[in-house]
C-alpha cells in the first residue's frame, strides 16, 4: 500500500498517480477498485480536499486532511518526469499520444 495523500503535499505532488485510500467511500467514481487517477490540485474553496482526474475520464475532489480517501500508487508513474508530463497535459488538455503525433508530423513536414 502507498502512503496516504495529504492536502499539505500540494503543490509538490501535483501530477502524482493515486488510487483509493483507506477511507474511500465514493463507490466506483474512480472506475472501480484498482483504477488509477492523477492528482490535479487542491479543491478551490474546500480546505483539506484535493482534486483528481481518473483514467476513466471523470474528475472529482476527495478528503485529504482528517480522513484520507486516496493513497499514492506505487509505480514508476510516480517519477518526477512523469508527474511533470501529466501536469503539462492537464494544463493544455492534450494526451501524450496527441503530443507525440503532432511532434512527429512537424518533424516530417520539416524534412
Amino acid at each position: 500500500c502507498g502512503s496516504v495523500v495529504k492536502a499539505e503535499d500540494l503543490p509538490r505532488k501535483l501530477g502524482a498517480r493515486v488510487r483509493r485510500g483507506p477511507d474511500w467511500t465514493w463507490g466506483d467514481q474512480d472506475g472501480g477498485q484498482g483504477n488509477l487517477g492523477t492528482l490535479t490540485g487542491e479543491s478551490a474553496g474546500a480546505c483539506g480536499w484535493v482534486s483528481v482526474r481518473w483514467d476513466n475520464g471523470t474528475a472529482n475532489r476527495y478528503h485529504a486532511d482528517h480522513t484520507f480517501d486516496l493513497e499514492y500508487a506505487d509505480s514508476l508513474e510516480d517519477a518526477p518526469d512523469a508527474q511533470m508530463r501529466r501536469a503539462a497535459q492537464a494544463v493544455d488538455g492534450e494526451s501524450t499520444r496527441t503530443m507525440t503525433t503532432a511532434a512527429a508530423a512537424a518533424a516530417a513536414a520539416a524534412a
